[in-house]
């Protein structure tokens, strides 16, 4: 009698495999994405800035990629729903990740566009840096590491396809029913990426027993007090934003002022 192991080798087996679109990746995101056709080619800034290409890509409903160097933008239904760039020695994911194409993009670099099936678009758009360690349910949608250097594509419970990035990561990606779009960097600076640290009187003013924390909160209100609070902790406001379900924009001015305040300052080495 077969065990699971060997069932669930077997059915591995019967996964049709997926060219990769870029063979010498090593880009999570960009390792990821199976071979399609390419849209665009040689696109640069001088020629259609990011907002405006988004609106364009949103208006024909494009399911596919936009690649940069070392940064790829996942499209889904017309919209921006994952990103993953390198920066100095990390990988960053998300906002973070759309904010860095923007910028080196808007710097010259040169874009081309990738075309998808929709459903391979939906898959990888719950890519991220670590998977989630548990087993996908029967209508599974999304990405499955397998351990064995293939990452499996899934829609709705089947698996439709599996590339192979080498990765030897197990565990799920789970893809949301309607993916939330990113933030458009048009909207925010690259202030929103920085990280930042609490100031003496910012440690004050985030911790209650001080009369510095009275006179902060009087004066900003508590939730104000709770992005201090994060800010402190190494948290990016994109970041901040996202766990609290507010507007990245709407938080430059809190930034601001809590810098301009003496609280908080932006910290010169990112990776402190």
């Amino acid at each position: 009698m077969c065990n699971n192991t060997s069932v669930a080798q077997e059915r591995s087996k019967q996964i049709p495999n997926l060219e990769r679109a870029y063979p010498d990746a090593t880009l999570p995101l960009l390792s990821a994405l199976p071979d399609g056709e390419l849209a665009l080619t040689g696109l640069h800034s001088s020629f259609a800035e990011l907002g405006k290409l988004a609106i364009y890509l949103e208006r024909i409903s494009f399911d596919g990629a936009l690649m940069i160097e070392d940064a790829v933008a996942l499209v889904f239904e017309g919209k921006i729903i994952n990103a993953c760039a390198t920066k100095a020695e990390d990988i960053i994911w998300g906002d973070p990740a759309l904010l860095e194409f923007s910028r080196r993009y808007s710097e010259g670099a040169i874009l081309q566009a990738l075309i998808l099936e929709r459903r391979t678009a939906h898959a990888l758009s719950g890519l991220q840096d670590r998977p989630w360690r548990v087993q996908p349910s029967d209508g599974f949608t999304g990405a499955r590491a397998m351990g064995n250097g293939y990452l499996a594509l899934f829609m709705e419970g089947d698996a439709f396809g599996r590339v192979q990035t080498g990765s030897r990561e197990t565990g799920a990606y789970p893809a949301a029913m309607r993916p939330k779009p990113l933030t458009m960097p048009r909207m925010i600076g690259a202030w929103a990426a920085d990280r930042y640290a609490l100031t003496l009187r910012g440690k004050d003013a985030v911790n209650p027993i001080t009369d510095t924390y009275n006179r902060a909160r009087a004066a900003h209100g508590k939730p104000a007090l709770e992005v201090l609070t994060l800010l402190g902790r190494g948290k990016t406001p994109l970041e901040i934003a996202n766990t609290l379900e507010r507007e990245a924009g709407g938080l430059e001015a809190v930034v601001e002022v809590f810098i301009r305040e003496g609280l908080l300052i932006r910290r010169p080495d990112p990776t402190m």
